[in-house]
Parts: C-alpha cells; sequence; structure tokens
C-alpha cells in the first residue's frame, strides 16, 4: 500500500456501521481553513509546529 495513503474503517457511531475511508498526509493548502467555516487555523498552528505533519480523511 502506498506510504502516503492507508485504508481505516470509520465507526459511525450513530448508526454503529463502519464506513470505509482514506487517511492521506496532507499539505498546510489542502487543509480546511477559517475561510470555510471552521474555527481553527491549521495554517497558523501547523507552522508553529516545526514537524508537524498533518492528515486528511476522505471517504472511499
Amino acid at each position: 500500500m502506498n506510504e502516503e495513503k492507508r485504508k481505516v474503517k470509520i465507526l459511525e457511531v450513530k448508526s454503529g456501521s463502519e464506513i470505509e475511508a482514506l487517511i492521506r498526509k496532507g499539505t498546510v493548502k489542502d487543509m480546511p481553513s477559517m475561510h470555510d467555516g471552521w474555527q481553527f487555523n491549521f495554517d497558523k498552528e501547523l507552522k508553529k509546529l516545526k514537524n508537524a505533519t498533518g492528515y486528511l480523511k476522505g471517504i472511499e
């Protein structure tokens, strides 16, 4: 499997069903921003951490 992507299963608590998803390494550009309605500034916070790596979850 590609080192940049990992298959995972997410448990939906409400229904108890498992949903297949992918976790992949993301760049600061890929991260959601405050302009997208998030109340967390990934760009600012990740830049503070020298060796930080961000990951994104996506449904297959």
